[in-house]
């Protein structure tokens, strides 16, 4: 996983800035990326600015970013944060080779605390 500088190019466009007007980080996923370290960078992006975007290049990295962001919702419970994401294609230059990656647009939202109706108990004793 790496953390792009927000001055990073993306599509030939310096990084988006979303409403409140801060730039957004770009976290770039590899196939080697251990899915709850880039999961705890996403949370914690998400915590503080609210949005994150996400880019893979290939198939094994677009899994870990995917698994990624499923073990990132869980980090977000108990801050009564979830997200939501839009994924599109991007395309890159490096090592002056254009590749194409999939960027995913993550962005928390927030989640409702479960009502009392809801709150399940593991031990079945409990009454």
């Amino acid at each position: 996983m790496r953390v792009s500088s927000p001055s990073a190019l993306v599509d030939g466009v310096r990084g988006a800035a979303p409403s409140g007007g801060a730039v957004i980080e770009t976290l770039r996923v590899s196939a080697g990326s251990r899915p709850n370290a880039v999961a705890g960078a996403i949370a914690a992006l998400l915590r503080q600015a609210g949005a994150v975007e996400v880019q893979a290049i290939g198939p094994h990295a677009v899994n870990q970013a995917v698994k990624a962001l499923a073990v990132a919702r869980s980090y977000l419970e108990q801050d009564h944060l979830d997200l939501t994401t839009a994924p599109s294609f991007v395309k890159l230059e490096l090592h002056s080779e254009e590749r194409t990656a999939v960027r995913f647009d993550v962005v928390a939202v927030p989640r409702e605390p479960p009502s009392e109706a809801e709150v399940t108990v593991d031990d079945p004793s409990v009454v």
